[in-house]
């Protein structure tokens, strides 16, 4: 594993468990294991947990659950954190290039010099990781992009 993780409190109801200062799929692969390990423990004063592209942002309620109590129990969980690289989802999603449903699809290529036909070549032939959720739902953070 890497460098230890930052714990930082964040107001009296959050603790943002920090992996570094990068945006890679090691910690984003870490943040995504520390969160499935945190779900597993069922912990009473849990309310949320909202991973980013290097954090954790655990969401606690202090009458249930100490800052201390919850950053001693994930500090003890680090060592045997299992990062799981090999399960992923996929999901493949439908896109229309049609110049009527993507009225920029000329102008990106203009931009970028080139042809409309490497621009679809280029968004279509590629997995993307999923960093993270957004606000909305659905709206993903895709990372590696070209």
């Amino acid at each position: 594993m890497s460098a230890s993780p930052r714990f930082l409190a964040n107001g009296d109801t959050v603790m943002v468990v920090e992996f570094g200062d990068g945006i890679d799929l090691e910690t984003s692969s870490r943040v995504t294991a520390l969160a499935t390990y945190i779900n597993s423990l069922a912990l009473n004063g849990i309310n949320d947990l909202v991973p980013t592209f290097r954090s954790l942002a655990v969401h606690y309620d202090p009458r249930y659950l100490a800052f201390g109590i919850l950053e001693e129990t994930v500090r003890a969980a680090l060592p045997d954190l299992k990062v799981d690289h090999h399960s992923k989802r996929e999901w493949l999603i439908p896109t229309c290039y049609d110049p009527q449903m993507s009225p920029d699809l000329t102008e990106v290529a203009e931009r970028c010099s080139l042809s409309i036909e490497e621009v679809i070549n280029l968004h279509s032939q590629v997995a993307y990781h999923v960093y993270m959720i957004g606000f909305l739902p659905g709206f993903p953070y895709l990372g590696d992009l070209a």
